[in-house]
């Protein structure tokens, strides 16, 4: 009983021994691309790498787009054959170009404070919506613009001068309009954009002269107390100094003051976004 238990211990030893090293098994295989590169073959060894874990690795130099597979070669086979599934030319669609019209509009809840142009009658149902879901009680077209783009996902900008019936005032002020990336959809009348920005410049004021811009803000009466906040970059230029104040019913000004003599030319303050707040008693 003894001599059998024995050579029992024995074989299980020597299988023990001739069991191989699962790691001897694996292979390292060099993949490089035909198709793939950029953020798309980033994209695809990403994908791949996370569908083979624990199985098998992907080391990628995206430089020189070489790839090296290790794993077993079972694994290294399905690895490549997934990498090369999503190895073929990317389907680019078509450039298409689209034209679409931004219109500006003013909204006021006092119709006799009311400027701009009348709305045009492709905007009667979107005027019956607003007044159905705002306080406002008139609105004015400030301006148009014609827009031509692509469905290439670049940015689109756009400078101009708003009227003088938008503004009240024979003093020009320029607006910048920035649009990123803007997209027609499916149904070919909608367009989608990432971001959108309007932005009124102040007016080029001369030294001694001031220049205005009016911000509507509801509820604001005349005597209120008006808090500004300016952007640094603007209110800490030598000279020139930023008052706000109540205009008229839901109106507030921005003033701009240029005290600097020493300045020949006009002061032309970039684009900033200033904060009003108003303080009812």
């Amino acid at each position: 009983m003894n001599e059998l238990v024995l050579v029992f211990m024995l074989s299980l030893a020597a299988n023990g021994l001739a069991q191989p090293d699962k790691k001897s098994e694996w292979i390292e295989k060099p993949f490089e691309p035909k198709y793939l590169q950029g953020d798309r073959a980033n994209r695809v060894i990403n994908f791949v790498t996370g569908i083979m874990v624990g199985r098998a690795s992907i080391h990628w130099e995206p430089v020189l787009r070489q790839a090296v597979i290790i794993g077993s070669p079972d694994h290294v086979a399905h690895a490549e054959e997934l990498l090369r599934k999503f190895d073929v030319p990317e389907v680019r669609q078509p450039t298409k170009t689209f034209e679409f019209t931004i219109y500006l509009v003013g909204a006021y809840l006092d119709a006799a404070h009311a400027r701009g142009g009348p709305m045009p009658t492709d905007l009667d149902s979107v005027v019956t919506e607003m007044l159905a879901a705002f306080a406002y009680k008139s609105f004015g077209l400030l301006d148009a613009i014609p827009v031509s783009a692509r469905n290439t996902g670049r940015i689109a900008e756009y400078d101009g001068i708003l009227p003088v019936s938008a503004v009240g005032t024979n003093v020009k002020h320029f607006y910048k309009v920035f649009i990123d990336s803007p997209e027609l959809l499916e149904d070919g009348k909608t367009v989608l954009a990432r971001d959108f920005k309007f932005t009124v410049e102040i007016p080029s004021t001369a030294s001694g002269n001031s220049s205005t811009l009016t911000i509507p803000v509801t509820g604001a009466a005349d005597g209120d107390v008006v808090s500004l906040g300016a952007p640094n970059a603007l209110a800490s230029a030598s000279g020139v100094c930023y008052t706000a104040y109540v205009s008229a019913t839901n109106t507030v000004t921005v003033k701009m003051n240029n005290y600097n003599p020493l300045l020949t030319g006009n002061v032309n303050p970039a684009a900033g976004t200033f904060r009003v707040t108003v303080i009812k008693y």
